[in-house]
């Protein structure tokens, strides 16, 4: 029986060893054109010498045979090689004297004579990882994602003393989700499509947003419920749960933060810090509501404070010193996955509790999304 099992799996996965092994021995290239494509990922400004990163997303191969800065030759050495199979990867280096805040244009020229450019709105020196840019970067982190949150736990005191709206309470930490997820969506979508389309970027978000959820469903259910019972293992679960999610959104905002820092875009930056900040405080009472009926030791808040919070120092390292768009989408990605989840559950948890169209479920998950927009605007 064993054996009949085990080829019903091998027989099938040959033949698609087969099928695939021979569509490549059938050429269909010699009926149409297939032009090069090759993509400029990353353009990075050290001393005396631009630094570009380049992928072959193409379906043929590629021979990069120039390089140019604002449309002057300039003399370039690839590494490894200049001959690039399709995915492959090459860093080229240009010697050039370059000025900090002015913008360039970077160009890549094929063997087919193609040219491939990228612009930069303002040149600013790469980021090293030194103890000063790390500690700045640990201390905005602290500012963002620490500080604001712990102000929104203090706000724990009185709701308690308004325990009759609890449920408004909680539905108004849905709406405040409910508006991350739809503010972050926006964003995240416009980004994408700077992405080359060959990542198929709009796929990969769904992707990776749906296991995520599937990730947090099985987190949910089969490890933080498992030793728990009744309306204080629902709090508590939804507290964690609400944390889990949080600390991803937050790492994909430090890593926005890091990102338009690594850029040189200082004010960006600036404005985004006091923004995400102001966000943040909101988040803190997202994760206490849940807890406005329970007797517990605040020491349960700074179990889940560093769950919420720290993700986004870790966030603000990794954009601080890498610049990669696919990496941002995808942890982008993982912060609505994982709020969009944890927004299901508080959902479902309200409709066993009150019935969802109740009053003041309504009025609580308006009122959240309206306060976020205003914050929003003012910031």
């Amino acid at each position: 029986m064993s054996r009949i099992k085990f080829y019903t799996v091998i027989l099938p996965l040959l033949l698609i060893i087969f099928m695939i092994f021979y569509f490549n021995n059938i050429s269909i290239l010699e009926f149409g054109v297939n032009l090069p494509k090759i993509s400029i990922e990353q353009i990075d400004f050290v001393e005396s010498e631009i630094r570009v990163s380049v992928r072959n997303t193409g379906h043929i191969p590629v021979n990069i045979v120039m390089a140019d800065v604002n449309d002057r030759i300039q003399s370039a050495n690839i590494e490894p090689n200049k001959k690039l199979e399709r995915f492959d990867t090459a860093l080229i280096h240009i010697p050039f004297e370059w000025s900090k805040s002015k913008p360039y244009a970077i160009g890549l020229t094929t063997e087919d004579g193609i040219r491939f450019e990228k612009k930069v709105e303002s040149a600013f020196y790469l980021l090293k990882p030194t103890f000063d840019v790390v500690l700045l970067l640990v201390t905005l982190g602290i500012y963002v994602g620490i500080f604001p949150i712990l102000i929104g736990f203090s706000w724990l005191p009185f709701m308690k003393k308004f325990k009759k709206y609890y449920s408004f309470f909680l539905s108004f930490t849905v709406g405040l989700l409910f508006f991350l997820v739809i503010e972050t969506s926006v964003e995240l979508f416009d980004l994408s499509q700077h992405l080359d389309s060959s990542f198929n970027s709009t796929t990969l978000i769904l992707i990776i947003i749906l296991l995520t959820a599937f990730g947090l469903y099985h987190l949910d259910y089969n490890v933080i419920n498992r030793n728990q019972s009744g309306l204080k293992r629902s709090s508590i679960a939804i507290s964690l749960m609400i944390s889990v999610g949080i600390g991803l959104h937050n790492f994909g905002e430090g890593i926005i933060i890091g990102t338009s820092i690594n850029l040189g875009k200082i004010a960006l930056g600036n404005f985004l810090v006091i923004g995400f900040a102001l966000h943040n405080i909101t988040e803190g009472f997202a994760i206490s509501t849940p807890l406005t009926k329970e007797n517990l030791l605040v020491k349960y808040l700074f179990v889940l404070l560093p769950i919420a919070g720290l993700p986004t120092i870790f966030g603000l390292l990794v954009g601080g010193f890498t610049n990669s768009l696919i990496v941002n989408i995808i942890f982008i990605s993982l912060g609505i996955g994982s709020i969009s989840y944890v927004i299901l559950t508080i959902m479902k948890w309200i409709n066993k509790q009150y019935f969802i169209l109740n009053k003041d479920i309504t009025t609580g998950i308006s009122s959240g999304m309206c306060i976020m927009y205003i914050i929003s605007i003012i910031v």
